[in-house]
Protein backbone atom coordinates (compact mmCIF):
# COMPACT_ATOMS: atom_id res chain seq x y z
CA UNK A 1 0.00 0.00 0.00
CA UNK A 2 1.31 3.46 -0.87
CA UNK A 3 2.96 5.13 2.10
CA UNK A 4 3.12 1.93 4.12
CA UNK A 5 6.92 1.90 3.96
CA UNK A 6 7.07 5.20 5.87
CA UNK A 7 4.62 4.22 8.60
CA UNK A 8 6.32 4.73 12.00
CA UNK A 9 6.72 1.75 14.30
CA UNK A 10 6.82 2.27 18.06
CA UNK A 11 10.05 0.67 19.27
CA UNK A 12 8.21 -0.93 22.23
CA UNK A 13 6.36 -2.94 19.61
CA UNK A 14 9.54 -4.21 18.02
CA UNK A 15 9.60 -7.72 16.61
CA UNK A 16 10.04 -10.54 19.11
CA UNK A 17 13.24 -12.15 17.85
CA UNK A 18 15.19 -14.76 19.87
CA UNK A 19 18.48 -13.45 21.25
CA UNK A 20 20.51 -16.33 19.91
CA UNK A 21 24.09 -16.79 21.05
CA UNK A 22 26.31 -19.83 21.29
CA UNK A 23 30.05 -19.50 21.96
CA UNK A 24 30.87 -22.26 19.48
CA UNK A 25 29.22 -20.42 16.58
CA UNK A 26 31.83 -19.02 14.25
CA UNK A 27 31.32 -15.26 14.35
CA UNK A 28 28.89 -12.39 14.88
CA UNK A 29 27.40 -12.92 11.41
CA UNK A 30 26.53 -16.56 12.09
CA UNK A 31 25.10 -15.73 15.51
CA UNK A 32 22.91 -13.07 13.87
CA UNK A 33 21.82 -15.64 11.26
CA UNK A 34 20.95 -17.95 14.15
CA UNK A 35 18.60 -15.35 15.62
CA UNK A 36 16.75 -14.98 12.33
CA UNK A 37 16.56 -18.76 11.85
CA UNK A 38 15.14 -19.21 15.35
CA UNK A 39 12.64 -16.44 14.56
CA UNK A 40 11.46 -18.60 11.65
CA UNK A 41 11.15 -21.64 13.92
CA UNK A 42 14.30 -23.34 12.58
CA UNK A 43 16.97 -24.92 14.79
CA UNK A 44 20.25 -22.97 14.36
CA UNK A 45 22.27 -26.00 15.51
CA UNK A 46 21.27 -27.70 12.25
CA UNK A 47 20.92 -24.66 10.00
CA UNK A 48 24.35 -23.24 10.84
CA UNK A 49 26.13 -26.60 10.67
CA UNK A 50 29.14 -26.65 8.36
CA UNK A 51 31.45 -29.34 7.06
CA UNK A 52 34.15 -30.76 9.28
CA UNK A 53 37.30 -29.61 7.47
CA UNK A 54 40.72 -27.93 7.74
CA UNK A 55 42.35 -25.69 5.14
CA UNK A 56 45.91 -24.38 4.79
CA UNK A 57 47.62 -22.07 2.30
CA UNK A 58 51.32 -22.98 2.32
CA UNK A 59 52.32 -19.79 0.48
CA UNK A 60 50.51 -17.17 2.56
CA UNK A 61 50.30 -19.33 5.71
CA UNK A 62 46.58 -18.77 6.21
CA UNK A 63 44.46 -21.48 7.82
CA UNK A 64 40.72 -22.02 8.09
CA UNK A 65 37.88 -24.50 8.12
CA UNK A 66 35.87 -24.28 4.89
CA UNK A 67 37.44 -21.01 3.79
CA UNK A 68 40.72 -19.32 4.71
CA UNK A 69 40.69 -16.71 7.45
CA UNK A 70 42.15 -13.54 5.98
CA UNK A 71 41.50 -9.84 5.94
CA UNK A 72 39.43 -8.61 3.00
CA UNK A 73 39.36 -5.16 1.39
CA UNK A 74 35.76 -5.57 0.23
CA UNK A 75 32.32 -6.69 1.38
CA UNK A 76 31.60 -8.15 -2.06
CA UNK A 77 31.92 -11.92 -2.44
CA UNK A 78 31.16 -14.35 -5.24
CA UNK A 79 28.61 -17.16 -5.12
CA UNK A 80 31.44 -19.70 -4.98
CA UNK A 81 33.14 -17.95 -2.05
CA UNK A 82 29.90 -17.82 -0.06
CA UNK A 83 28.77 -21.42 -0.54
CA UNK A 84 31.59 -23.69 0.59
CA UNK A 85 30.45 -24.07 4.17
CA UNK A 86 26.77 -24.45 5.17
CA UNK A 87 24.89 -27.05 3.08
CA UNK A 88 21.44 -26.01 4.31
CA UNK A 89 22.00 -22.39 3.20
CA UNK A 90 22.37 -20.73 -0.17
CA UNK A 91 23.98 -17.30 -0.47
CA UNK A 92 23.89 -15.54 -3.85
CA UNK A 93 26.82 -13.29 -4.70
CA UNK A 94 26.83 -10.01 -2.79
CA UNK A 95 24.67 -7.64 -4.84
CA UNK A 96 24.17 -3.93 -5.32
CA UNK A 97 20.61 -3.46 -4.10
CA UNK A 98 18.23 -2.60 -6.90
CA UNK A 99 20.46 -4.08 -9.61
CA UNK A 100 19.27 -7.66 -9.20
CA UNK A 101 15.99 -9.48 -9.66
CA UNK A 102 14.33 -9.88 -6.25
CA UNK A 103 10.94 -10.96 -7.54
CA UNK A 104 9.71 -14.07 -5.71
CA UNK A 105 13.16 -14.29 -4.21
CA UNK A 106 12.48 -17.35 -2.04
CA UNK A 107 10.06 -19.17 -4.28
CA UNK A 108 12.59 -21.08 -6.36
CA UNK A 109 14.37 -23.04 -3.62
CA UNK A 110 12.68 -25.61 -1.39
CA UNK A 111 15.93 -27.19 -0.20
CA UNK A 112 17.84 -24.19 1.22
CA UNK A 113 17.11 -21.13 3.26
CA UNK A 114 18.60 -18.13 1.51
CA UNK A 115 20.77 -15.36 2.92
CA UNK A 116 20.98 -12.39 0.59
CA UNK A 117 23.76 -9.86 1.15
CA UNK A 118 23.09 -6.41 -0.27
CA UNK A 119 24.94 -3.12 -0.27
CA UNK A 120 24.18 0.38 -1.51
CA UNK A 121 26.31 3.51 -1.28
CA UNK A 122 23.24 5.72 -0.78
CA UNK A 123 22.36 5.60 2.96
CA UNK A 124 18.81 6.66 2.14
CA UNK A 125 18.22 3.59 -0.03
CA UNK A 126 19.70 1.27 2.61
CA UNK A 127 17.67 2.90 5.40
CA UNK A 128 14.45 2.64 3.39
CA UNK A 129 14.98 -1.09 2.84
CA UNK A 130 15.51 -1.67 6.58
CA UNK A 131 12.22 0.05 7.38
CA UNK A 132 10.42 -1.72 4.55
CA UNK A 133 11.38 -5.13 5.94
CA UNK A 134 10.53 -4.18 9.53
CA UNK A 135 7.11 -2.98 8.37
CA UNK A 136 6.68 -6.47 6.89
CA UNK A 137 7.56 -8.00 10.30
CA UNK A 138 10.96 -9.17 9.03
CA UNK A 139 14.03 -8.53 11.22
CA UNK A 140 17.17 -7.58 9.36
CA UNK A 141 20.93 -7.85 9.93
CA UNK A 142 23.00 -4.73 9.30
CA UNK A 143 26.77 -4.36 9.41
CA UNK A 144 28.52 -1.56 11.30
CA UNK A 145 32.02 -0.50 12.26
CA UNK A 146 32.30 -0.87 16.04
CA UNK A 147 34.49 2.25 16.05
CA UNK A 148 31.26 4.24 15.66
CA UNK A 149 29.07 2.29 18.13
CA UNK A 150 29.14 3.79 21.61
CA UNK A 151 28.11 0.75 23.67
CA UNK A 152 31.12 -1.30 22.59
CA UNK A 153 34.60 -1.11 24.12
CA UNK A 154 36.01 -0.56 20.61
CA UNK A 155 34.19 2.80 20.37
CA UNK A 156 36.61 5.41 18.98
CA UNK A 157 39.46 3.00 19.77
CA UNK A 158 39.48 0.19 17.21
CA UNK A 159 37.77 -0.63 13.93
CA UNK A 160 35.85 -3.87 13.50
CA UNK A 161 33.24 -5.12 11.05
CA UNK A 162 30.27 -6.32 13.11
CA UNK A 163 26.75 -7.67 12.51
CA UNK A 164 23.77 -6.55 14.59
CA UNK A 165 20.06 -7.49 14.39
CA UNK A 166 17.53 -4.67 13.90
CA UNK A 167 14.01 -5.47 15.11
CA UNK A 168 12.15 -2.12 15.01
CA UNK A 169 12.36 1.63 14.68
CA UNK A 170 10.76 4.83 15.95
CA UNK A 171 10.54 7.56 13.34
CA UNK A 172 9.59 10.21 15.89
CA UNK A 173 12.56 9.53 18.16
CA UNK A 174 14.82 8.72 15.20
CA UNK A 175 15.91 5.44 16.79
CA UNK A 176 16.44 1.87 15.71
CA UNK A 177 15.65 -0.98 18.05
CA UNK A 178 18.31 -3.67 17.87
CA UNK A 179 20.31 -6.22 19.76
CA UNK A 180 23.91 -7.39 19.73
CA UNK A 181 24.50 -10.51 21.80
CA UNK A 182 27.83 -11.74 20.45
CA UNK A 183 29.56 -12.17 23.81
CA UNK A 184 32.69 -13.45 22.05
CA UNK A 185 33.55 -9.80 21.33
CA UNK A 186 32.16 -8.46 24.62
CA UNK A 187 28.92 -7.40 22.92
CA UNK A 188 25.85 -7.23 25.15
CA UNK A 189 23.37 -4.63 23.99
CA UNK A 190 19.60 -4.78 23.74
CA UNK A 191 17.69 -1.55 23.17
CA UNK A 192 17.55 1.56 21.02
CA UNK A 193 20.30 3.44 19.17
CA UNK A 194 19.95 6.69 17.28
CA UNK A 195 19.56 6.32 13.54
CA UNK A 196 22.43 8.79 13.19
CA UNK A 197 24.82 6.53 15.12
CA UNK A 198 23.82 3.42 13.19
CA UNK A 199 24.13 5.31 9.89
CA UNK A 200 27.67 6.44 10.81
CA UNK A 201 28.65 2.83 11.50
CA UNK A 202 27.15 1.63 8.22
CA UNK A 203 29.06 4.04 5.94
CA UNK A 204 32.43 3.75 7.69
CA UNK A 205 35.67 2.51 6.17
CA UNK A 206 36.82 -0.27 8.45
CA UNK A 207 40.60 -0.01 8.80
CA UNK A 208 42.82 -2.98 9.63
CA UNK A 209 46.56 -2.57 10.10
CA UNK A 210 48.92 -5.40 11.00
CA UNK A 211 52.45 -6.61 10.15
CA UNK A 212 51.17 -9.39 7.88
CA UNK A 213 49.05 -7.32 5.51
CA UNK A 214 49.91 -3.70 6.18
CA UNK A 215 46.93 -1.32 6.16
CA UNK A 216 43.69 -2.43 4.52
CA UNK A 217 40.58 -0.25 4.26
CA UNK A 218 37.27 -2.07 3.95
CA UNK A 219 34.32 0.19 3.06
CA UNK A 220 31.15 -1.24 4.64
CA UNK A 221 28.88 0.36 2.02
CA UNK A 222 25.72 -0.02 4.13
CA UNK A 223 25.93 -3.81 3.87
CA UNK A 224 22.93 -5.76 5.15
CA UNK A 225 21.61 -9.35 5.11
CA UNK A 226 18.09 -10.66 4.57
CA UNK A 227 16.87 -14.16 5.39
CA UNK A 228 14.34 -15.75 3.02
CA UNK A 229 12.73 -19.13 3.73
CA UNK A 230 10.41 -20.96 1.36
CA UNK A 231 7.12 -21.88 3.07
CA UNK A 232 7.80 -25.58 2.41
CA UNK A 233 11.44 -25.57 3.51
CA UNK A 234 12.49 -28.04 6.18
CA UNK A 235 15.73 -29.66 7.30
CA UNK A 236 15.93 -32.90 5.36
CA UNK A 237 17.64 -35.99 6.71
CA UNK A 238 19.14 -36.63 3.28
CA UNK A 239 20.95 -33.27 3.27
CA UNK A 240 22.07 -33.79 6.86
CA UNK A 241 23.63 -37.13 5.95
CA UNK A 242 25.26 -35.49 2.92
CA UNK A 243 26.89 -33.04 5.32
CA UNK A 244 28.37 -35.94 7.29
CA UNK A 245 29.58 -37.72 4.14
CA UNK A 246 31.00 -34.49 2.73
CA UNK A 247 32.87 -33.89 5.98
CA UNK A 248 34.53 -37.30 5.73
CA UNK A 249 35.54 -36.66 2.11
CA UNK A 250 37.01 -33.24 2.94
CA UNK A 251 38.96 -34.55 5.90
CA UNK A 252 40.31 -37.44 3.79
CA UNK A 253 41.43 -34.96 1.11
CA UNK A 254 39.07 -36.54 -1.42
CA UNK A 255 37.00 -33.40 -2.01
CA UNK A 256 38.67 -30.07 -2.69
CA UNK A 257 37.42 -26.72 -1.40
CA UNK A 258 38.17 -23.67 -3.52
CA UNK A 259 40.64 -25.80 -5.47
CA UNK A 260 42.58 -26.88 -2.39
CA UNK A 261 43.21 -30.28 -0.86
CA UNK A 262 41.94 -30.14 2.72
CA UNK A 263 41.75 -32.19 5.88
CA UNK A 264 44.56 -34.35 7.20
CA UNK A 265 46.87 -33.67 4.25
CA UNK A 266 46.56 -29.93 4.83
CA UNK A 267 47.11 -30.38 8.57
CA UNK A 268 50.28 -32.41 7.93
CA UNK A 269 51.59 -29.57 5.75
CA UNK A 270 50.71 -26.98 8.39
CA UNK A 271 52.46 -28.90 11.18
CA UNK A 272 55.56 -29.39 9.01
CA UNK A 273 55.66 -25.65 8.32
CA UNK A 274 55.34 -24.84 12.02
CA UNK A 275 58.25 -27.13 12.88
CA UNK A 276 60.39 -25.58 10.13
CA UNK A 277 60.18 -22.27 11.99
CA UNK A 278 62.52 -23.62 14.68
CA UNK A 279 65.37 -22.25 12.54
CA UNK A 280 63.87 -18.89 11.51
CA UNK A 281 64.38 -15.47 13.04
CA UNK A 282 61.32 -14.84 15.17
CA UNK A 283 60.75 -11.19 14.26
CA UNK A 284 57.76 -8.92 14.93
CA UNK A 285 55.90 -10.32 11.93
CA UNK A 286 56.21 -13.90 13.20
CA UNK A 287 55.26 -12.83 16.71
CA UNK A 288 52.13 -11.17 15.35
CA UNK A 289 51.32 -14.23 13.25
CA UNK A 290 51.27 -16.47 16.33
CA UNK A 291 50.00 -14.06 18.99
CA UNK A 292 47.06 -12.73 17.02
CA UNK A 293 46.41 -14.50 13.71
CA UNK A 294 47.06 -18.16 14.65
CA UNK A 295 45.64 -17.72 18.14
CA UNK A 296 42.36 -16.51 16.64
CA UNK A 297 42.30 -18.93 13.71
CA UNK A 298 43.03 -22.00 15.83
CA UNK A 299 40.23 -21.04 18.22
CA UNK A 300 37.96 -20.83 15.18
CA UNK A 301 38.82 -24.44 14.30
CA UNK A 302 38.13 -25.51 17.89
CA UNK A 303 34.73 -23.82 17.82
CA UNK A 304 33.88 -25.57 14.55
CA UNK A 305 34.49 -28.97 16.15
CA UNK A 306 32.11 -28.00 18.97
CA UNK A 307 29.61 -26.78 16.39
CA UNK A 308 29.78 -30.09 14.52
CA UNK A 309 29.11 -31.93 17.76
CA UNK A 310 26.06 -29.70 18.37
CA UNK A 311 24.84 -30.51 14.86
CA UNK A 312 25.15 -34.27 15.45
CA UNK A 313 23.28 -33.95 18.73
CA UNK A 314 20.48 -31.93 17.10
CA UNK A 315 20.35 -34.36 14.15
CA UNK A 316 20.12 -37.31 16.56
CA UNK A 317 17.02 -35.69 18.07
CA UNK A 318 15.47 -34.54 14.78
CA UNK A 319 16.03 -37.66 12.70
CA UNK A 320 16.31 -40.45 15.27
CA UNK A 321 20.00 -40.92 14.56
CA UNK A 322 22.41 -42.75 16.81
CA UNK A 323 25.86 -41.37 15.97
CA UNK A 324 27.34 -43.01 19.08
CA UNK A 325 28.70 -41.27 22.14
CA UNK A 326 32.34 -41.92 21.24
CA UNK A 327 31.97 -39.79 18.08
CA UNK A 328 30.95 -36.80 20.16
CA UNK A 329 33.65 -37.59 22.74
CA UNK A 330 36.21 -37.60 19.92
CA UNK A 331 35.04 -34.15 18.82
CA UNK A 332 35.38 -32.94 22.42
CA UNK A 333 38.96 -34.23 22.50
CA UNK A 334 39.81 -32.60 19.18
CA UNK A 335 38.30 -29.25 20.22
CA UNK A 336 40.29 -29.35 23.47
CA UNK A 337 43.56 -29.91 21.57
CA UNK A 338 42.81 -27.10 19.11
CA UNK A 339 42.08 -24.76 22.03
CA UNK A 340 45.34 -25.72 23.75
CA UNK A 341 47.17 -25.14 20.46
CA UNK A 342 45.61 -21.67 20.27
CA UNK A 343 46.84 -20.86 23.77
CA UNK A 344 50.32 -22.15 22.96
CA UNK A 345 50.33 -19.97 19.85
CA UNK A 346 49.48 -16.96 21.98
CA UNK A 347 52.27 -17.84 24.41
CA UNK A 348 54.73 -18.29 21.57
CA UNK A 349 53.79 -14.93 20.08
CA UNK A 350 54.34 -13.21 23.41
CA UNK A 351 57.57 -14.92 24.48
CA UNK A 352 59.15 -15.79 21.14
CA UNK A 353 60.45 -19.03 22.69
CA UNK A 354 60.70 -21.48 19.80
CA UNK A 355 60.71 -24.48 22.13
CA UNK A 356 56.91 -24.03 22.25
CA UNK A 357 56.71 -25.02 18.58
CA UNK A 358 57.22 -28.69 19.43
CA UNK A 359 54.47 -28.60 22.05
CA UNK A 360 52.17 -26.79 19.64
CA UNK A 361 52.80 -29.39 16.94
CA UNK A 362 52.21 -32.16 19.49
CA UNK A 363 48.78 -30.80 20.39
CA UNK A 364 47.84 -30.59 16.72
CA UNK A 365 48.91 -34.21 16.23
CA UNK A 366 46.65 -35.25 19.11
CA UNK A 367 43.79 -33.29 17.52
CA UNK A 368 44.50 -35.07 14.25
CA UNK A 369 44.42 -38.53 15.83
CA UNK A 370 41.10 -37.75 17.52
CA UNK A 371 39.63 -36.54 14.24
CA UNK A 372 40.90 -39.56 12.33
CA UNK A 373 38.93 -41.72 14.76
CA UNK A 374 35.87 -39.48 14.38
CA UNK A 375 36.02 -39.72 10.58
CA UNK A 376 36.46 -43.51 10.70
CA UNK A 377 33.44 -43.87 12.97
CA UNK A 378 31.31 -41.54 10.81
CA UNK A 379 32.33 -43.40 7.64
CA UNK A 380 31.29 -46.71 9.20
CA UNK A 381 27.99 -45.14 10.23
CA UNK A 382 26.96 -43.32 7.03
CA UNK A 383 28.85 -44.69 4.05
Amino acid sequence: MEGEQDAPVDWQQALDVPRYYEPYVNDCFANAYGSLLAHKGLDPAIGLADYLCFMYDSELEYIGVNFLNRVSATVEFTEEELNSSMPFAYLPATSLYGKCDRKDIHQSDHEHFQIHMYYHDDPGVADARVKELLNQSEPIIVVVDLYEIHYHRAYKQQHGLHAIVVTGYDERLQEYVLFDKYAMSSSDFDGALSMEEVAAGRIAECENTNPLTGTILRPIRNLWMELHVHPEFHFSEERAKALVRGSCLRMRGQEQVHGRVCGFTALDAYIDRLLSKRSVVFDDTEKYRFRFYYNMALKTVARQRKRFKAFLSAADAAFGWDTLRHVQNGLDEAALRWDIAANLSLKLGITGKLVNLDELAGQLRMAQRAEEQVVAWLEAWCM
